[in-house]
Parts: C-alpha cells; structure tokens; sequence
C-alpha cells in the first residue's frame, strides 16, 4: 500500500501541467481558456507583468506576445495556433469538424475574426477606457495579486501611456474599430441566419462559436467572462 501511494505521489509530481501565460483581460487569451474549458483539459494560469512578459515569453519560444502555452516540453505561441495544436494533441470533445467543408468555414471564421474583429476590439476598448485616467490600468491588473495591482498602479501613468501609443483614441480611429467590430458582427448575424439559437457551423459547437464569443466578449461582456463584470 505504501509503495502504491509513494507511486502514485511521484506521477503527480512529474506530470506535465499544461500552463496559459496570460494577460486576464486579453480577448485572445480568452479564447484559448474557453478552447480549454469546452475540452475538459485542466490547466494553470499565470499572470505576466505587461513589459516583463516579453522576456519571458521570448526566453521560452522566441515571441514575445500572449497567449503563451506550455504543455510539459511543447511551448506554442498564438491563439489560433495554439487552438490548431489543442486539436491535433486532443481529440477529445472535437471543436473542428472531420467532415473538410465544414472545417474549412470554421478556420476560414477564425482566420477573419482573429486578424479583422478582435485587433478592432481590443483597439476600441482600450482607446475609449484611456480617455478616463487610470480606469484602464484598474480594469487590466484585476485578477492579479494585490502586490501587483499596486506596483501597476504606481506605474500607471507610464502603462497608460504606452497603450495610447498602441491604441491611439482619436475619435477617425476609434470610428474605424468601430466599423470593423460592427461588419464583423453583420457576418455573424448573416451566418447564423439571425437566429441566435444556431451554431456558427453545423449543428455543434466549433472554434468559431469560440472564438466569435471570446473576442467580442469585450464589447458584449457575456456571464463568467472578465468583461461581464460591471465597470468601476
């Protein structure tokens, strides 16, 4: 009994932790947590320090952005690579049909909604929240350790003004995002037919309906996501 447990205690021990390097807030890095969830694979999150999280990522694969996921020895980077490496590594709970057609509108969903919809988001979010000081660096550090919310609050100013030069909110600019978001959302309607009660594609739940979900989840804040919580 005792060298069974002491067995048992060991492969606990060695077993590869699949780990999300993350921003909380990220609409991306949403996407491959819900990818996961919808899969039943377990996972830990860490939270990276914005400007710190560059070197560690690239110390680790070479890119410097999040999402980053480590999966024992495999470390790959981008959600949509890292949702095309979570179904070719686990084919439980498939969220990218077998059938050629059917997964081809999904990754052709994915493709659009990664490179046009969720970058407008993003922009349109953190272009209208920098207009108020401080709120943006109060929403981005929830979900972090009191000891970083308040190292990122006394560095606000400098984070803040970063992410202006990343997201600049003049009102031309955010009025492009704005566009962009609401053609994206047109061809999710046209696509679902206006019937909310349809899949994307198909008659299941695929990465499309994912990834629709998690990088408008900013602009729509659905229940159980970080942007469903009421803004301070």
């Amino acid at each position: 009994m005792l060298i069974e447990f002491v067995s048992s205690q060991t492969q606990i021990a060695v077993r590869p932790v699949r780990i999300l390097h993350q921003f909380p807030r990220s609409p991306f890095c949403e996407k491959v947590r819900w990818h996961m969830d919808a899969k039943g694979l377990a996972y830990e999150v860490r939270n990276l320090f914005p400007g710190a999280h560059a070197r560690i990522n690239r110390r680790l694969g070479g890119q410097a952005s999040v999402p980053l996921l480590i999966d024992g020895p495999r470390v790959v980077h981008n959600s949509g690579t890292i949702a095309l490496y979570l179904e070719d590594t686990y084919p439980q709970r498939r969220l990218l049909p077998e059938d050629e057609g059917l997964r081809a509108l999904v990754l052709a969903l994915q493709t659009y909604l990664d490179n046009a919809v969720g970058p407008a988001v993003r922009h349109w979010v953190y272009g209208h929240l920098l207009r108020k000081r401080g709120l943006t660096t109060k929403l981005f550090f929830r979900g972090y350790s009191r000891k970083v919310r308040w190292t990122g609050r006394l560095l606000s100013p400098v984070f803040e003004r970063r992410l202006g030069r990343l997201y600049p909110g003049d009102d031309a600019t955010l009025a492009t995002m704005e566009t962009a978001i609401l053609d994206g959302m047109e061809r999710l309607e046209n696509t679902l037919e206006h019937d909310p009660g349809r899949y994307l594609v198909g008659n299941v739940l695929t990465l499309a309906d994912i990834t629709a979900a998690s990088l408008l989840a900013p602009v729509v804040g659905p229940p159980g996501s970080p942007w469903g919580e009421s803004v301070p």
